[in-house]
């Protein structure tokens, strides 16, 4: 069994449920979990790089409301391969706003390892902003 990060922590700590989607490190969500019938979409960072990226090379900024869109998006098409009605669910909930961001920041040692409880924020898509979370 692998060992619980600092994203999961928190969502578990808050009530959160695993959605069933399967992270595939590349650049999108660090974690999606369900609320009830909304989905929390998760961003985690360590003391080594705490900072969402800024936008860049016509990316958005990460935990915008423009970043959150464009990954659903591509989420949305992951699960199409493995579950079209996790697709489906999540397509429904972001076109409803059922969706909240999270970002987790976790202070480490130099060895990475976490040294202190996680410090989180949780926001409703309509109070995430456009340039900044």
């Amino acid at each position: 069994m692998l060992a619980e990060t600092p994203v999961t922590a928190v969502a578990r700590a808050k009530g959160y449920l695993p959605s069933g989607f399967r992270l595939r490190c590349n650049g999108g969500f660090d974690g999606l979990f369900r609320d009830g019938n909304v989905f929390v979409v998760v961003e985690g960072k360590l003391e080594v790089n705490p900072l969402l990226n800024a936008a860049s090379g016509g990316n958005p900024a990460q935990m915008t409301q423009d970043w959150i869109r464009k990954n659903v998006q591509r989420t949305i098409k992951e699960l199409d391969e493995y579950n079209p009605q996790l697709a489906r669910e999540l397509e429904t909930a972001y076109s409803a706003g059922r969706i909240k961001g999270m970002v987790v920041k976790t202070k480490t040692d130099a060895a990475g390892n976490a040294i202190d409880d996680p410090c989180f924020i949780v926001k409703e898509l309509s109070e995430i902003g456009r340039e900044a979370f």
